[in-house]
């Protein structure tokens, strides 16, 4: 983050086609807006400002990509376009910057001088910081450093730079009698900033210490904030003093730490393990924070305490009395309580983070989890407890790999599975009871039983799935189990394309039964939805296409994904019988817009969706990739007045519906 004329400017990193850059002013934080996006693979990671322009160190280098070249550019504050170095060059990588400067290096860190006219880069793997001219773009000089990392100019040009494990100041830097100054009781510096007002230095403090230092220009210390060892000491609870730096505690949500200083000199500090920012005043005292959840693969809500909803594992508290606004919490309507990453080990981190495939409250009173472990590919039994870090079983809740069992709302055990039942071959529901909790307080479960079943007429000539008939218990993200609707019915979803005009996607079986009870979500080519429930044969981008079907009360929740299509963030409501009640969300029309004005309740490459009940209202999450990116939370209301009628009379006769 980078401030400049009472706005501040944010590097995105990595965001897959949404906004690389954007910005809001310091008088309303919870309202950002999109500044620009040059390019589809761009990682904007290091951010700087002089008050005229802001440069970006694009970081990204993944090998054989074209698009996918290193570089720094600069974005003009006056003419909100992008700036011409006159001594730049033409960018290789397809970026819609028109201008770019030391293409081709990943820089460690940025600076500018506001009144001087250099432009300094890091380069860690050379163990070199490269000074350019920052209006021309045309390079200085080259000063030897080991390990450079994170920088920051003083007003009065000079510079203050990571080194390694130290942070030190070169006065002079860019002529040749130079004063070097170190600061003292660091543990491992991560990111540092010049207070414009006062010359006092600001360090982003890691490993054992996990703390903002504030020092004198000449190097004293002034004051620090934050507990020590932040959430080194195992504990999940979150509080505004408690800081996740750096992945000492463990793997939290993103690595990236930031610093920027106010005018007034109060700061933001990036608390990346918890995926927020908060604003700290001058004094050392909580201002105000941003939650960011730079993308979001996992949702879970534990149903029996609908008020536990979970971002990968960050636990939020929710209040549904109280509605969702703008701002710090969102009027009270929700409150970042825990983190229940810390002091995980590493297979419970995988390529896309921690995940809760279930998370749910027992008759016991206590909170148990799926939790993934990479190691299976499984779901391990864990308990959440109310003080202290995640406990882990050694128990995989998961027949085979990429067979996974789930608590159903009674806390036993549910899962499908395609098997052979008399020489049949069928789609089986199993349900396993739950029977009380062994000496160590984890749940014990019964022999299974068949509690439903359906012929499996999957066809798997095509590469995937195909059927004319809605087996399945996959979608795009995740699985999910056989649970029943308060009449009984179990839904099956097929997600894969098939046969338009001639297949169904969704259906039900009563409870004990053989067959489907109902099919619905015909197959078409469509482009877009028709508000009917028709699902589309169209293949989606990247295979996107369905999520999940889940039960809740007497209904049913469908959900399609359809990443960037115009067919996309689909949501089905059907009532137990099989009767669509409605359907809503919001696809994409056109390519994302860059200007901020997006597609409400749009959401790109959702994962995973989950549902719960509080009151009469149904509510659903659903994960977003980069679109809207943090948790989705849907509110369906009304539902007690939707009332089935019935009636009977013979053949021929009048029936009374009542």
């Amino acid at each position: 983050m980078a401030i400049a004329g009472g706005i501040a400017y944010t590097a995105n990193a990595y965001s897959e086609g949404g906004k690389n850059a954007s910005s809001f002013a310091l008088a309303a934080p919870q309202q950002p807006t999109a500044l620009m996006s040059p390019g589809y693979l761009d990682e904007d990671q290091y951010v700087a400002s002089d008050g005229i322009n802001v440069y970006f160190a694009q970081v990204s280098d993944a090998p054989g990509w074209a698009a996918s070249v290193p570089y720094v550019m600069a974005w003009n504050i006056a003419s909100k376009a992008y700036y011409t170095f006159p001594s730049g060059m033409t960018p290789t990588d397809g970026t819609k910057a028109t201008s770019v400067i030391d293409q081709g290096n990943v820089a460690g860190g940025i600076a500018v001088q506001t009144t001087g006219n250099i432009l300094a880069l890091s380069h860690a793997a050379a163990n070199q910081i490269v000074l350019f001219d920052k209006t021309t773009g045309a390079t200085l000089q080259i000063e030897t450093l080991p390990s450079p990392g994170r920088m920051a100019f003083e007003p009065d040009g000079s510079l203050w730079a990571i080194s390694g494990i130290s942070v030190i100041n070169i006065s002079g830097v860019g002529g040749s009698n130079k004063i070097v100054t170190t600061l003292p009781g660091l543990v491992a510096p991560l990111t540092v900033a010049v207070d414009p007002a006062t010359s006092n230095i600001l360090v982003a403090d890691g490993g054992s210490s996990q703390q903002v230092k504030t020092f004198s220009e000449n190097g004293v210390l002034l004051s620090t904030y934050g507990t020590l060892g932040g959430y080194t000491d195992c504990s999940p609870t979150v509080s505004k003093t408690r800081l996740w730096l750096d992945n000492t505690a463990g793997v939290g949500y993103t690595t990236q730490t930031l610093l920027a200083v106010a005018p007034d000199s109060s700061y933001w500090i990036g608390d990346p393990g918890n995926a927020r920012i908060l604003h700290i005043s001058s004094t050392g005292v909580y201002i105000e924070e941003i939650s960011f959840l730079r993308y979001l693969y996992y949702v879970a809500v534990d149903h029996q305490a609908s008020s536990r909803v979970f971002a990968d594992a960050l636990e939020f508290a929710v209040n549904y009395s109280v509605p969702i606004v703008s701002g710090d919490g969102g009027g009270g309507s929700w409150q970042l309580v825990r983190n229940w990453a810390a002091c995980v080990p590493a297979s419970y981190t995988g390529q896309f983070g921690f995940r809760f495939a279930q998370a749910q409250t027992l008759p016991n009173g206590l909170t148990y989890a799926l939790v993934w472990n990479a190691t299976g590919p499984y779901n391990e039994l864990a308990q959440l407890p109310a003080t202290g870090p995640l406990k882990f079983s050694g128990q995989f809740l998961s027949t085979t790999p990429w067979s996974f069992e789930f608590f159903d709302h009674s806390g036993n055990l549910a899962w499908w599975a395609f098997t052979t039942i008399n020489s049949a071959v069928v789609q089986a529901a199993y349900s396993a009871p739950l029977t009380g909790h062994n000496v160590n307080v984890w749940p014990t479960w019964g022999p299974s039983t068949v509690v439903a079943s359906v012929p499996n007429t999957t066809s798997s000539t095509l590469g995937y799935p195909t059927s004319l008939t809605p087996n399945g218990y996959q979608g795009w993200g995740q699985w999910f189990a056989p649970i029943p609707t308060t009449g009984g019915y179990y839904p099956t979803y097929q997600t894969a394309i098939s046969t338009p005009g001639q297949d169904r996607h969704l259906g039900a079986v009563l409870a004990g039964g053989k067959n489907w009870s109902w099919v619905a979500a015909p197959g078409a080519i469509l482009a877009a939805p028709d508000g009917h429930g028709t699902f589309t044969d169209n293949q989606p981008f990247g295979g996107h296409g369905g999520i999940a079907a889940f039960s809740e009360g007497r209904f049913i929740l469908q959900g399609y994904d359809g990443q960037w299509g115009t067919y996309a963030s689909q949501w089905m409501l059907w009532s137990e019988a099989g009767a669509l009640i409605g359907q809503f969300g919001h696809g994409f029309p056109t390519p994302a817009p860059v200007d901020g004005t997006e597609y409400p309740s749009a959401a790109g490459n959702i994962w995973t969706m989950t549902t719960a009940t509080n009151g009469n209202d149904i509510y659903l999450y659903n994960s977003d990739e980069g679109y809207h990116p943090g948790i989705h939370q849907w509110r369906i209301s009304g539902l007690d007045s939707i009332h089935e009628l019935a009636g009977r009379a013979p053949l021929g006769g009048t029936a009374m519906l009542q």
